[in-house]
């Protein structure tokens, strides 16, 4: 325990004299009250926060007390407070009201989840001769392709017909000794079987063409290759095949998504704008003579107003 938090402790305990540590437009806050919203045994840095939070709950009780009269009559700071933000941050409404173009960000960042042609999960065994589209494009490269054909061909009878992933994870092992270059990747991709020469989504995962339609020909639990690309050779496990989703922008479905995944965020940033709201019309400024005597010199020189 540091210095400052025994210092702050044995205030507590001690039940020292409880005065203004600093004020919000004009309206004094309490040492009690910034201590009730720190941590036990608090450094600096969480009595600034708490002292942040004071504030805003002060601010909030006073603007609850214009607006909700009646409603929070006799309610203590703290539970007026709460009593406004439940109204103004009522998910069933204000959730409703998130615009229409923070709802699209989120729609297009993640469209795969939305509108997307069948997914294939494959385990790839590549025979590869280079490792980007450019340094394919050597001759060099497209040599050692051409020259790998035989070897492409003996890699696929090593493989065989397994029965299983675990089958085809056997069959790749005792094949990697006598093929050093043999490699494995397995990912997902894209692919329309039934539109083979349509555009591929760039949002989407894609992979080259000749393999794209080498799969979406066979079904799970198959080996398919070898298939020539650009990078060689290729060897695939077809994992699973996922059906397409077509989830609209304007399919209801998609839309109560949106709302329910973006609910929680945008709550905390419309408090977070309510509240900077509130603050520009009442400053914080803290008491540094009263907050050195309720929770220590120390504190006190450390302790800001921190900005919003």
């Amino acid at each position: 325990m540091s210095i400052l938090s025994a210092f702050v402790w044995a205030w507590v305990a001690l039940g020292a004299v409880d005065e203004a540590v600093a004020e919000v437009g004009g309206v004094p806050i309490a040492a009690s009250q910034v201590l009730r919203l720190a941590p036990d045994t608090p450094d600096a840095a969480a009595l600034s926060i708490a002292l942040r939070a004071a504030a805003d709950e002060i601010l909030l009780a006073r603007e609850a007390r214009g607006l909700m009269a009646a409603d929070v009559a006799g309610l203590s700071d703290a539970r007026a407070a709460a009593a406004l933000l439940r109204r103004i941050l009522d998910p069933a409404v204000a959730c409703q009201r998130i615009p229409e173009s923070v709802r699209r960000t989120r729609y297009d960042e993640t469209r795969w989840r939305f509108v997307a042609p069948p997914a294939f999960e494959v385990d790839d065994v590549q025979l590869l001769c280079c490792s980007s589209p450019t340094s394919c494009k050597a001759p060099s490269a497209q040599a050692c392709i051409d020259a790998s054909a035989a070897e492409s061909l003996a890699v696929r009878e090593g493989l065989g017909r397994p029965t299983d992933a675990a089958g085809f994870e056997l069959a790749f092992s005792l094949l990697s000794a006598d093929h050093p270059r043999l490699a494995r990747k397995q990912y997902r991709f894209y692919f329309d079987p039934d539109r083979p020469d349509a555009p591929m989504d760039a949002r989407l995962q894609e992979v080259d063409r000749p393999i794209a339609q080498a799969v979406g020909a066979a079904g799970p639990g198959v080996v398919v290759g070898p298939v020539r690309s650009r990078f060689g050779y290729h060897f695939l496990w077809v994992r699973d095949r996922q059906p397409e989703i077509d989830l609209a922008w304007e399919d209801p479905r998609t839309q109560a998504l949106l709302v329910a995944e973006l609910c929680a965020p945008w709550l905390v940033a419309r408090k977070e704008r309510y509240l900077q709201d509130l603050g520009r019309t009442a400053s914080l400024r803290v008491l540094r003579d009263a907050a050195a005597r309720a929770f220590g010199a120390e504190a006190a020189d450390a302790l800001t107003a921190p900005p919003r």
